[in-house]
């Protein structure tokens, strides 16, 4: 009659238990990394869906708007004001002029996003950058005039992200042309 397990037997339970820890262990460390690209690109999604509501909306009004300048659209309770190609003039407050000069992290007197988005970003978890004359990648509409405005969010601020699979990278940024296009530049900004 045995009252114990012999030590042969319990050194392959613990070498089973490591190599089960082994390959499970580095699948739930992704998992808060995929979370993050996934909140990320859901907000991006919501933006970019956002923008061409409001477009759609402002070609329904269809105002008179002189290059250079801008009008005020108001349908229902919401206004906001669009340029001269009747997209959004800024993403983060319905004023004439944004106060892109200033790095700004969400937070609830800070909200990203008030323009387009029902409920703003107010955690945190993105950063409007200071505003650039800089280029997005692929658009070869724009003017090196153009000014975008570049915001990083939850994945691309994380400090331990370099690369991942949805192509999000430290170095990059989320950018807001006034063409109504809001993309991801993977270069350094």
């Amino acid at each position: 009659m045995r009252k114990a397990f012999t030590m042969i037997e319990l050194i392959f339970v613990i070498v089973i238990l490591g190599i089960l820890a082994a390959v499970a262990i580095p699948k739930f460390v992704n998992v808060t990394d995929d979370a993050k690209i996934a909140a990320e690109q859901g907000v991006a999604g919501g933006v970019r869906s956002a923008i061409a509501v409001l477009y759609g909306k402002a070609l329904v009004v269809n105002p008179t708007v002189t290059a250079g300048s801008y009008a005020t659209i108001t349908a229902g309770a919401t206004s906001w004001n669009v340029n001269s190609n009747l997209y959004p003039v800024s993403l983060d407050t319905t004023s004439a002029t944004a106060d892109t000069a200033t790095a700004v992290t969400s937070s609830a007197t800070n909200p990203l996003f008030s323009t387009v988005l029902n409920d703003p970003i107010t955690d945190g978890s993105w950063k409007r950058l200071v505003n650039s004359a800089a280029l997005l990648p692929g658009a070869g509409s724009y003017s090196a005039s153009a000014a975008v405005v570049y915001y990083k969010g939850p994945a691309s601020s994380s400090s331990t992200l370099q690369t991942n699979n949805a192509g999000l990278a430290t170095a990059g940024a989320w950018g807001y042309a006034q063409e109504g296009t809001f993309q991801y530049a993977a270069t350094g900004h």
